[in-house]
């Protein structure tokens, strides 16, 4: 996923199943805002972010100081985390139910799992105060 000086947001077009039969029309979509993408949501979409967008995603504050970036970052993956595998339970997709029935099977919760996952692969900050 990656985002333009204009602010839109594009995913990439050589991963998950945009471009191959079932897929997007063989472009990946492209969404202006992060709720954009989240009232988009299908099973392709959903598979491609909690899959291989979300885990790669990494968010790195130079000068993290008192983490207030850092913190407000963990809220807005929290929501996007929340949001995609919320929809995922509604969608009718094989891959999708077995995804989140070993979730909910490793981990007792999953407000813990979406955190621990978060601090674990998505963010990164420094300072030179210890």
């Amino acid at each position: 996923m990656s985002k333009n000086s204009v602010g839109i947001i594009h995913l990439p077009t050589n991963q998950g199943n945009y471009g191959t039969e079932g897929g997007h029309g063989g472009t990946a979509p492209s969404f202006e805002t992060i709720t954009g993408l989240l009232t988009n949501l299908d099973a392709n979409l959903c598979h491609h972010l909690l899959t291989e967008i979300l885990p790669n995603l990494t968010l790195l504050d130079p000068a993290c100081g008192s983490g207030v970036f850092l913190v407000a970052a963990m809220k807005t993956l929290i929501y996007i985390y929340s949001t995609v595998i919320g929809t995922s339970n509604f969608l009718n997709d094989r891959y999708l139910n077995d995804l989140l029935k070993t979730i909910e099977t490793e981990h007792t919760s999953l407000n813990y799992y979406i955190k621990k996952r978060i601090i674990s692969d998505n963010l990164y900050g420094v300072d030179i105060m210890p």
